[in-house]
């Protein structure tokens, strides 16, 4: 469901995950050397009480006859339906995140369908973390790299629970 997804989607690229509903977040990572290894900040493998999150792993690959993210863009336009305030905001971020290499990265295509195959869903309950309990108070702004090849992914519709955000994927 494009619609919700678009409105749960950041505002700012800065937040700590990239879709967000309250009790459901999504934090996308990618990788073009295909591998599941991905960098995570410990605020996002360690959400607070009651609070599910997925992490969505994909690979990305260049490719000059792949899509380009304005071809991205406008595909996602017209399933909104051209939705003045969903366009706006989806604009408006990948502004925003590309910022001064906007111009050159508009330009870079991608194989989609590399993209779209291997996409998979990992519980952040299941990935490998540092656990909040043993970082000191003083010490903030805590990342590190955790590999997801050994794990599981999970299928959506094995979800216990699948709020507006989880049902809209």
């Amino acid at each position: 469901n494009p619609k919700a997804l678009l409105n749960y989607w950041h505002n700012m690229p800065e937040e700590k995950f990239d879709f967000n509903s309250g009790e459901e977040k999504i934090e996308v990572k990618s990788n073009s050397n295909f591998e599941r290894q991905h960098t995570f900040s410990s605020e996002q493998l360690n959400p607070p009480l009651g609070t599910q999150v997925l992490v969505a792993s994909i690979f990305v690959r260049q490719n000059n006859a792949g899509q380009n993210i304005q071809q991205l863009v406008d595909s996602i336009t017209t399933k909104v339906q051209y939705d003045i305030n969903l366009t706006e905001k989806l604009n408006n971020i990948v502004c925003k995140t590309l910022g001064n290499s906007l111009e050159q990265s508009i330009k870079i295509k991608f194989d989609y369908n590399i993209a779209k195959d291997s996409l998979q869903f990992y519980r952040h309950q299941d990935i490998s973390k540092i656990e909040e309990i043993h970082i000191p108070n003083t010490v903030s702004e805590v990342r590190y790299k955790s590999d997801l090849a050994t794990l599981k992914h999970i299928h959506l519709t094995t979800l216990k629970y699948r709020g507006n955000l989880f049902g809209s994927i």
